[in-house]
């Protein structure tokens, strides 16, 4: 496969090996390497850990007042349902 991608095998073996670490993949010796199956916890635990970020980063922009970037987005927003109403979308 690294020669179908034009890659040799040492980046594909360092990033199996990131991932092993982050928990991502299974290793087994002399049988292959697995995508890992997360548990219940496990993916509740993951999806707990991105609420933290994103809602900062969400609040973060509604505390300052008028935010450019705000603006835009909601402008954006009413064009794109604007276009839904008239079926474009």
């Amino acid at each position: 496969m690294p020669e179908t991608l034009g890659v040799s095998r040492t980046p594909i073996r360092e990033a199996l090996k990131q991932l092993q670490i982050e928990g991502l993949v299974e290793v087994r010796p002399r049988v292959g390497t697995f995508v890992a199956v997360p548990s219940r916890r496990e993916i509740t635990e993951l999806f707990q850990m991105k609420e933290l970020p994103e809602g900062a980063a969400a609040r973060l922009p509604a505390f300052r007042g008028n935010v450019p970037e705000v603006e835009r987005l909601a402008e954006k927003h009413a064009r794109g349902r604007r276009g839904r109403a008239r079926g474009r979308c």
